[in-house]
């Protein structure tokens, strides 16, 4: 019997049941596949059974078996298909799982995140709502400081910026949350060029209307490579500068009578501290100064000065790591450094000055210049009257109605302003019209100017501090020669400014210096290391009128570093020595300052024909009335003709003054010229 095959030729497949599977395995029907195997098993054993009997094969043997070989592959290929499936579709379960907890988890994070944001915003604004409670509460302090109602008081409101942080809200709080180190731009200081500039001290003039005319040249050039910021982070600063804000203001005026040049010179200096001598006197050679003390020579005039201030910030010069040096600066320095011209020494003081800032303050000022007739002026002081309080009191009346004045200090202002002329003067921003100091400062900002400075005269650059650090080396500069040759050249300078007619003179002093003179007849003496200190001294006492110094005395002499001081109607006599250099200051006489027994020599002035000069009335009129008189000698045992003249007038300059009985050597007031127009 022969096998029967399958007339059904078409391909059964089986899919996977997982999607993913692509594989497609084809096959007959599972149970066609055990039936058939079935029948070849019962048809094989019938062949058996044939062939044992009748020995006739219809089937062969080897198709069967490969059949069934077939099948049982196939099988085993579906079993096997089959847990392939039901592995794939764990897989996805378990994939499914993770994707699910992962979501859970950014949901999480996304929620925490909003969370902490909405926090953080809440605390924010709590702090903001109790400082701005906190800076209320203090303007309301500060304006109820403002009712306090008298000059006094304003004098003591100084608000300033370390200390109050209402004053500081406008000023600062733009800049209070900046990290120190991102990229961000950083501001620079407004104007802070002029602290990297020179200074002439003799050109300069603090009260002049507009710049300083002193001010010159850069030394120094700002270098902001190396990033250093103020510690608040708000404020780029340059290498060798240290910068501080220093906001205060003081809108109560303060007030010096001025009576002399050597008084003007005094008040300036308020405004410009001069270090290192030797230059003459500072700000002499400035229109603005001969101006002025020409008239209080003239005894026509005196000055009642009256200002206000409001500072910004504080630059200091850190002398152990200065800045560097400006490029055209250095190429200068490298010209001193191969010559030792006077010339060239004196165009380098024109160039860049006499002195460099040390410190200095940068702010506004506002300044009242008021001039009174000296005439007034005693009369005011014989009646006991303080022009320097009125003149306090009329620049508060005069800024305008935000000032709280009694009746009695307006009325005051009203009559002070009716004895002066006054000039105005301002630097930097103008103070307000309701005399708010909180309200200055947030102008002055803007634009501040040094208000005040101190200097260091120009050959302290010339030192090791200066010149010996890394930078310099290959230079090669022979600082020290220069420094020396600097303090040797300062008279040299001056004298060329004497030659051009801008100076009369170039002592530091004030008054009429003798150089090889000494006075007999002090009434008291005091310890003095200098000249200098020594016709300071005479400042401080009201009777002095005159001093002595011996500048060559030895260490062990008991003269030494001894100021003697002598006062008008003691008995003076004056000699010649050349150890010794006296002083006459002519504004602390109030009639005469009388030598006995002293005659002069110097430069002589040619007397006025119409006055005479036979009596000592005569010869102190010639004197009077000749601006350039400094002292006049009159001879009572002379005979009056042109070979030996009763009278002689000098001029201050090198007086020298010896013994000689019979004559005596007069130094006049200035009081006693015209008072008059």
């Amino acid at each position: 019997m022969a096998t029967k095959e399958s007339n059904d030729p078409r391909p059964l497949e089986f899919v996977s049941k997982d999607p993913s599977l692509s594989a497609r395995v084809r096959r007959r029907d599972v149970a066609d596949v055990y039936l058939e195997n079935e029948r070849l098993r019962e048809e094989r054993d019938l062949v058996d059974h044939q062939d044992d009997t009748n020995h006739v094969t219809t089937v062969p043997l080897r198709r069967l078996d490969r059949l069934q070989r077939e099948n049982e592959d196939l099988k085993r290929a579906m079993e096997q298909i089959q847990r392939s499936a039901e592995h794939s579709e764990n897989i996805k379960f378990a994939m499914e799982g993770r994707k699910n907890k992962k979501a859970n988890l950014w949901k999480f994070v996304a929620v925490f995140l909003v969370v902490l944001v909405l926090t953080a915003l809440v605390a924010m604004a709590a702090f903001a709502m109790a400082h701005e409670h906190d800076s209320a509460g203090l303007i309301q302090a500060e304006n109820d400081q403002n009712t306090l109602g008298t000059a006094a008081d304003l004098e003591k409101w100084k608000l300033r910026g370390t200390g109050s942080g209402t004053f500081m809200e406008g000023i600062r709080s733009d800049y209070l949350m900046q990290e120190c180190h991102e990229p961000k731009l950083k501001r620079s200081f407004p104007d802070m060029d002029y602290a990297l500039l020179g200074y002439n001290v003799l050109r300069g003039y603090p009260l002049a209307v507009g710049h300083d005319p002193g001010f010159t040249l850069p030394i120094f050039a700002a270098d902001y490579s190396d990033g250093t910021m103020t510690a608040d982070c708000r404020f780029s600063v340059p290498r060798g500068i240290v910068l501080i804000p220093d906001v205060s203001c003081i809108t109560s005026f303060s007030s010096d009578v001025v009576e002399s040049a050597y008084e003007l010179s005094q008040s300036l200096e308020g405004s410009a501290k001069v270090s290192g001598g030797g230059w003459g006197v500072s700000f002499s050679a400035s229109a603005g100064y001969k101006e002025s003390s020409s008239l209080m020579r003239q005894g026509q005039w005196v000055f009642i000065i009256s200002k206000a201030s409001c500072n910004y910030y504080y630059v200091k010069l850190l002398e152990e790591d200065a800045p560097p040096f400006h490029p055209v600066f250095l190429k200068w320095v490298i010209k001193l450094n191969q010559t030792n011209d006077d010339n060239v020494y004196s165009q380098f003081f024109e160039k860049y000055g006499t002195h460099f800032l040390r410190e200095a303050k940068f702010g506004a000022s506002f300044t009242y210049e008021h001039k009174m007739k000296a005439s007034k002026y005693k009369e005011e002081r014989q009646n006991e009257v303080n022009v320097a309080v009125e003149a306090s009191y009329s620049g508060l009346f005069s800024v305008g109605g935000g000032f709280s004045m009694s009746s009695e200090e307006r009325q005051k202002a009203e009559e002070f302003r009716k004895k002066v002329i006054t000039r105005t003067i301002t630097i930097g921003a103008p103070p307000p019209a309701n005399g708010d100091a909180m309200t200055w400062a947030s102008t002055v900002k803007e634009n501040p100017v040094p208000v005040s400075y101190e200097l260091a005269s120009m050959e302290e650059l010339f030192t090791e501090t200066f010149m010996g650090g890394p930078r310099m080396k290959r230079y090669a500069i022979d600082y020290s020669r220069i420094h020396a040759k600097m303090k040797r050249t300062k008279k040299a300078y001056c004298g060329r400014l004497m030659d051009q007619g801008l100076l009369k003179y170039c002592s530091d002093q004030f008054g009429v210096e003798m150089t090889t003179t000494v006075l007999n007849g002090y009434y008291t003496s005091v310890k003095a290391y200098s000249m200098e200190q020594c016709v300071d001294a005479c400042y401080q006492r009201a009777s002095c009128s005159a001093v002595s110094y011996c500048h060559s005395c030895s260490d062990t002499h008991r003269q030494n570093d001894v100021c003697f001081m002598l006062r008008e109607g003691g008995s003076v006599q004056g000699k010649e020595w050349s150890a010794w250099v006296s002083v006459v200051i002519p504004h602390r006489i109030k009639d005469q300052f009388v030598l006995s027994d002293t005659a002069a020599r110097g430069e002589e002035r040619p007397l006025h024909k119409s006055y005479g000069g036979s009596t000592l009335d005569e010869c102190s009129h010639q004197c009077v009335d000749d601006l350039s008189c400094a002292a006049f000698t009159f001879c009572s045992d002379c005979s009056g003709d042109d070979d030996d003249p009763k009278c002689k007038i000098f001029s201050g300059e090198g007086l020298v003054l010896f013994e000689k009985p019979g004559t005596s050597t007069h130094f006049e007031s200035p009081l006693k010229r015209n008072t008059e127009d």
